[in-house]
């Protein structure tokens, strides 16, 4: 899957303990990422692609193996589900 340069929605959130709580206004749903969501999340603002958020997750998660960018994807994926990518 090939998604760009994903962009989070400007959604409000708070974060708590490295996880992030994000309410969406309009389908008044709140959602919260784990820290690993959280991550990624933060950096889908519209200048980083799936290969460099998985490069920087990998380097911050050091016990993830090889299958981070299937990771990273899910999750993008995921978010774009929930309407929180766009």
């Amino acid at each position: 899957m090939n998604y760009g340069n994903p962009k989070r929605k400007e959604i409000p959130s708070v974060e708590i303990d490295r996880e992030i709580m994000v309410h969406d206004m309009e389908t008044k749903k709140v959602y919260v990422l784990n820290s690993t969501a959280a991550m990624i999340w933060s950096m889908c603002d519209g200048n980083n692609n799936i290969e460099q958020i998985a490069m920087k997750v990998k380097n911050k998660f050091t016990q993830l193996q090889e299958d981070v960018l299937q990771e990273v994807s899910q999750t993008v994926e995921k978010l774009r589900q929930y309407g929180l990518v766009e």
